[in-house]
């Protein structure tokens, strides 16, 4: 979930929001836009601890089990191998983990988080939990919950597509 909540707007201005053509997709451009806010927000606050907004699921993935492979990883987040491998080779230059071969198995390659590492996991929370406070000034409760739902409704939507059968619109690739 964004770690940026939509400002709280007047009912009447949200109805209109939608009345109109030109605002189809306002929906999901919103959403973009939070996205690349909490994103921006995010890697500021991460910058002056050498940490990037790429590094945080790789981390959440390995605090809540440290000592895996690159597969095992890679079952547990939603990001492309070659991203992965990318980003690795990167935290390892970093001095946030290593990679080494299984003693029980030598052909397997495990991922364990150095001691900077496991300082940045509690550094990211720490960010996360300031900008989620920052972006949820002016909302009340009932907002966040309503925010939650709403998000959690449109998640489902979409994981739903992502799982149907891709429809390609002939009639307009023949233009």
């Amino acid at each position: 979930m964004f770690a940026l909540i939509l400002p709280a707007i007047q009912q009447n201005m949200a109805d209109d929001l939608f009345t109109s053509e030109t605002d189809s997709a306002f929906l999901l451009q919103s959403l973009d836009r939070l996205s690349r806010l909490n994103t921006r927000c995010l890697s500021e606050r991460l910058k002056p601890y050498g940490c990037a907004p790429g590094y945080t699921a790789i981390l959440d993935a390995l605090a809540a089990g440290d000592g895996i492979t690159q597969k095992e990883l890679l079952d547990r987040l939603s990001i492309e191998q070659p991203t992965l491998s990318k980003s690795l080779d990167r935290m390892e230059r970093d001095g946030i983990l290593t990679r080494s071969r299984d003693d029980r198995d030598r052909r397997r390659l495990v991922i364990r988080l150095e001691e900077r590492g496991k300082r940045l996991i509690s550094v990211v929370s720490n960010a996360r939990k300031e900008l989620d406070t920052v972006a949820s000034q002016g909302l009340t409760i009932n907002d966040i919950r309503y925010f939650k739902r709403i998000s959690r409704q449109i998640a489902a939507s979409l994981e739903q597509d992502a799982d149907s059968p891709l429809l390609v619109l002939a009639d307009v690739l023949d233009e």
